[in-house]
């Protein structure tokens, strides 16, 4: 057997410092002859006897050509990131300023109420016993939400020329993907402890705990949270294409884990509220899962538990939330690199376009772009077409609620929420029952607009009602049948058993009520159509420029003409004439629909 020849020395011209810059085949290549002329030579030397006596030659190793391009992409790069850093600084400065204009004030008055002892009394201790619920459907809220955002915009997002170019070819997918994660995870945690911080800085006026007890275990709750939420959003992201097929039951079952802890949490806040009310179920509650561990530092120095057992249940707080942090941490580490190319550049192109519909102002567009990511499954119940012609445009309206079984639970539940409102606004007095009377209108009308599909579809494509042998404005007035009556059931079901549990109460009849209305400002605004431009660009005054207010009024101006006007009805809400007002201010708010549906 003989050598291999031995390739020809270096020309002496050569400087031996330089090294080209290898490629990603090269570096395949010089691998690939690198080991081969090591399996040769070992081979060689077994052939001969002498396996100890190998050449002196140091083969070549592999280069990584991730490096290469990742660095020369920073340098292509500088004064873009320059930019982008500057963009965030300014950022930062925005939320410092609102931070400063509009929270510190309340945080002040917080501080100065919990030295004085200003603040204690009624309210304190009915928020205090909330408090545990609360917090636990906070916590599993941000969680839900964070796994559903991730089915389109998932924590891991590359721009758009990166997820066209860098992806295809051969780089290390850890270098690139996970200091985007790094990056989110610090937004999402250092934006959780902030929020977090605050409130515990507040919830001091309501306790005897010192602020400092009160800011830490508000810190560890909120960053806690934030970073859960991360990896959760990781976990998702990875199985985007499993997760949002047709009729996936991950999603579904947590869905109705959602539904049952929330409304476990409020059935246990009611019994709070209540006075003498059992102790256990809120205890329960927090030590259910690693969805409320991070609450139990906070629901401690809120003074849930006495003496020695709240350091006790705190430290075992932040040991189970940390153990659970670093298990879900480590998976999302993992997890991360492992990201189909295909989901990243979907989720690329998604946010982008979802990010032009946000500066444009098309709320319903943007919210069409999220929801479409999700392939529908066929409705299992079908319901058969109806006889009679008033009831067609009813029953395409339940075709598309049960397309979308989310807005239907929603609906469901916003709508039993307002009923709870409602009967706690009844068991109150003074400025606590006019917020709660508020709070129960615009949970209702909230709900109202998660059931008048139909209308916000029809709103948002005129084409769609195009074959229908009925004018727009008259369509508008079909539509708001079928919310009618599914709020209609959820009122009566709510305040049916309230009145179990608590006995009844004449407010609920007002409640019932307001169906109409609130159905009537769901339709007319499901019917805005598109924003016009000088409400964006506002009026500068000494408070600055009212762009952004403009547009937050012309999206939300339905609901707040109905609060505006429902308000002479407050005082006669368990008076018959209660029901007259709201009567007519139907009628107003389902002219100010017709009118909108014939402009479109």
């Amino acid at each position: 057997m003989t050598d291999r020849p031995v390739a020809p020395p270096p020309a002496p011209d050569a400087d031996p410092h330089v090294t080209a810059d290898p490629g990603p085949h090269t570096a395949r290549a010089t691998a690939s002859a690198s080991a081969t002329d090591t399996a040769d030579t070992t081979a060689t030397a077994t052939a001969t006897g002498s396996v100890g006596a190998l050449p002196d030659t140091d083969p070549r190793p592999a280069v990584d050509s991730s490096e290469f391009a990742l660095a020369y992409l920073r340098v292509l790069r500088r004064g873009q990131r320059r930019q982008d850093a500057r963009s965030t600084l300014y950022v930062v400065y925005c939320l410092a300023v609102f931070t400063a204009i509009w929270a510190v004030p309340y945080l002040a008055a917080a501080a100065t109420a919990a030295h004085n002892g200003a603040a204690r009394g009624p309210f304190a201790e009915r928020t205090l016993a909330v408090l545990p619920s609360l917090a636990v459907v906070v916590t599993a809220l941000v969680l839900l939400s964070g796994a559903r955002s991730a089915c389109w915009r998932g924590p891991v997002l590359l721009s758009r020329p990166d997820a066209a170019w860098l992806l295809p070819h051969p780089i290390v997918r850890a270098r690139l993907l996970l200091p985007v994660l790094r990056r989110a995870a610090l937004i999402a945690g250092s934006g959780g402890a902030a929020l977090g911080a605050m409130t515990g800085f507040a919830l001091q006026a309501a306790t005897a705990t010192p602020w400092w007890a009160t800011t830490s275990a508000g810190l560890w709750w909120g960053a806690v949270t934030g970073l859960l939420c991360t990896a959760v959003r990781v976990w998702v992201q990875r199985r985007q294409q499993r997760l949002t097929r047709a009729g996936a039951r991950e999603f579904t079952l947590w869905r109705a884990g959602a539904v049952l802890l929330a409304a476990a949490a409020g059935l246990v806040a009611w019994a709070q509220l209540a006075p003498g009310g059992p102790d256990w179920p809120a205890t329960l509650l927090v030590w259910s899962g690693p969805w409320a561990w991070p609450a139990l530092p906070l629901v401690a120095a809120a003074g849930q538990f006495g003496g020695a057992v709240a350091w006790w249940t705190a430290a075992a707080g932040v040991l189970l939330s940390g153990a659970t942090l670093a298990l879900l941490g480590g998976w999302a580490l993992r997890d991360a690199p492992r990201t189909p190319a295909r989901v990243l550049r979907l989720q690329s192109r998604q946010a982008h376009q979802v990010t032009a519909a946000l500066y444009s102002f098309d709320l319903g567009g943007a919210r069409r772009l999220t929801s479409g990511v999700h392939r529908r499954a066929p409705v299992r119940w079908r319901p058969a077409p109806p006889r009679a012609r008033w009831l067609l445009v009813p029953w395409r309206d339940l075709l598309a609620l049960l397309r979308a079984p989310g807005r239907m639970t929603g609906a469901l539940l916003w709508a039993l929420a307002a009923t709870a409102s409602a009967r706690f606004a009844a068991e109150t007095s003074d400025e606590l029952r006019v917020l709660a009377t508020a709070s129960a209108l615009a949970l209702l009308c909230r709900a109202a607009g998660r059931a008048a599909v139909g209308a916000e579809l029809d709103g948002a494509d005129p084409a769609r009602c195009g074959q229908l042998p009925w004018p727009r404005s008259r369509l508008a007035l079909r539509h708001a049948l079928l919310p009618i009556a599914v709020l209609g059931l959820a009122v009566a079901a709510g305040t049916a058993l309230l009145a179990v549990t608590t006995g009844p109460h004449p407010s609920t009849l007002a409640l019932l009520a307001a169906v109409p209305a609130c159905t009537a400002a769901a339709v007319a605004g499901a019917y805005r159509g598109q924003m016009p431009t000088h409400l964006l660009i506002g009026t500068d005054t000494a408070m600055g420029n009212t762009g952004a207010l403009n547009v937050l009024l012309w999206h939300c101006r339905a609901p707040l003409v109905l609060l505006l006007f429902a308000t002479p009805a407050h005082p006669l809400l368990p008076h018959p004439y209660a029901l007259l007002w709201f009567g007519a201010l139907t009628a107003g708010l389902l002219w100010w629909a017709l009118v909108r549906a014939r402009r479109r």
